[in-house]
């Protein structure tokens, strides 16, 4: 399981051996925040960056490396965090593609 903090965007948590915690940015990759949005049920990230700052050093994992295509984030290569590894300022933020509405073509001819 994952989330972010803030729904569509935020930090990255993970559910791993039965606790939620953070995951380090070592070895952080775009395509893993593809990975996460889609898990999520969004089409993408906009954008997924390194060095963000959070007090709560609960880490679980580091070092993810998805290809892609993986139906959960521990479907790809990954380290268990080792304690004091990973510092307050090796979080990852994600933001999703949110689409608001679709639109939808016809094809109507006037008069």
């Amino acid at each position: 399981l994952v989330r972010l903090t803030n729904e569509s965007s935020g930090l990255l948590e993970v559910f791993y051996d039965g606790e939620w915690g953070y995951v380090c940015d070592d070895g952080w990759q775009e395509v893993n925040g593809d990975v996460v949005c889609s898990i999520l049920g969004y089409d993408g990230a906009i954008s997924s960056s390194i060095g963000h700052y959070s007090s709560d050093v609960n880490y679980r994992l580091n070092f993810i490396n998805c290809n892609g295509n993986e139906a959960d984030l521990l479907d790809c290569s990954y380290g268990i965090y080792t304690p004091n590894y990973c510092s307050v300022n090796e979080h990852i933020y994600i933001s999703c593609t949110i689409y608001e509405g679709l639109v939808r073509l016809t094809n109507e001819s006037s008069g």
